[in-house]
């Protein structure tokens, strides 16, 4: 028995808005990086997801040192955007196939060297869930990014006096 359309549909809500989340994340990055955003797509080219959400960490605590609320607020995001990277990642790169003896698509994950099978949970609702929860993330991402819209106090650019 094949995936059914509910867990198709919902499977390729995961994967839009996960896509969303992760130009919305890449073009944050590229800003923290310069204000020429195509110098940031050069540093940053090809990297994965996970490192660039550790160059957005990394990047936020000299830039932001003098805010304690935001940099609180992009590790607590961060740590929540880690658990729905796991989650799309078990969904996206499962293999799926029938189960035997019932025939129902089943989801399974090798993990690690130690080749640990993870059986996905493969349910409309649960699949749904995750989708849900990637743009509670993404929605999260642009209020930082608004709050970090406000430029950092940069000591070096201030004008001297004459």
């Amino acid at each position: 028995m094949p995936l059914s359309d509910d867990q198709l549909r919902a499977i390729g809500r995961i994967t839009v808005h996960f896509n969303e989340l992760e130009l919305g994340m890449n073009i944050l990055v590229w800003g923290f990086i310069n204000d020429d955003l195509d110098i940031g797509v050069t540093v940053l080219e090809g990297e994965p997801f996970s490192r660039v959400l550790e160059q957005l960490k990394k990047l936020s605590k000299p830039l932001f040192r003098e805010d304690a609320e935001l940099l609180d607020r992009i590790q607590q995001w961060s740590q929540r955007t880690n658990d729905v990277l796991e989650r799309r990642n078990a969904v996206i790169h499962a293999q799926w196939a029938p189960d035997w003896p019932s025939g129902e698509m089943v989801g399974r994950r090798i993990l690690g060297k130690r080749r640990r099978i993870r059986e996905i949970e493969a349910s409309p609702t649960e699949l749904n869930r995750l989708a849900d929860d990637i743009m509670g993330v993404s929605k999260e991402l642009r209020l930082i990014a608004v709050a970090t819209l406000v430029p950092p106090p940069r000591p070096w650019l201030r004008e001297r006096p004459s």
